[in-house]
């Protein structure tokens, strides 16, 4: 689907969120207060942020979305 301007726009917003939440688990991750039952969990969380912000950023450089 090609992106027109909502599409983007929306993108726009949803990368500040992934990003936030990328942020938000490697601090809790690798902050000083981390559990260390919940390190594993932290590290699968900062993996999915990760990955939705490169998706969100590819389909944002290449201009279309792929379902």
């Amino acid at each position: 689907m090609e992106l027109k301007k909502k599409h983007r726009q929306t993108l726009l917003q949803e990368l500040e969120v992934a990003t936030a939440d990328y942020q938000e688990h490697t601090l809790l991750r690798y902050g000083d207060k981390c559990n260390k039952d919940m390190e594993e969990y932290y590290e699968i969380r900062i993996f999915l942020a990760g990955e939705r912000v490169e998706l969100i950023k590819k389909s944002l450089i290449d201009g279309e979305i792929d379902y």
